[in-house]
């Protein structure tokens, strides 16, 4: 079996890369700021992770559905 050659056929799959948005960074910021508060013993009366969960989901929902003031409106929530 000398001289065969063979054929190589490889498939190369993209990598779902996700642009940061404005919201998720926005999120990522909050995540890491209650997080050093709660290192801290920093006691906030309220620490909005719920809210901000929520408006995070919300902003995406209204982008996709291209409601582009709702989506700003959330953003800033």
């Amino acid at each position: 079996m000398v001289g065969l050659q063979y054929l190589k056929y490889t498939l190369v799959q993209e990598k779902a890369i996700a642009f940061p948005t404005d919201a998720g960074l926005y999120y990522k910021l909050h995540e890491v700021l209650v997080r050093a508060a709660k290192l801290h013993n920093v006691q906030p009366r309220q620490n909005y992770s719920r809210v901000a969960k929520r408006a995070l989901s919300k902003q995406g929902h209204y982008s996709h559905a291209k409601q582009y003031r709702r989506a700003h409106k959330e953003t800033k929530r």
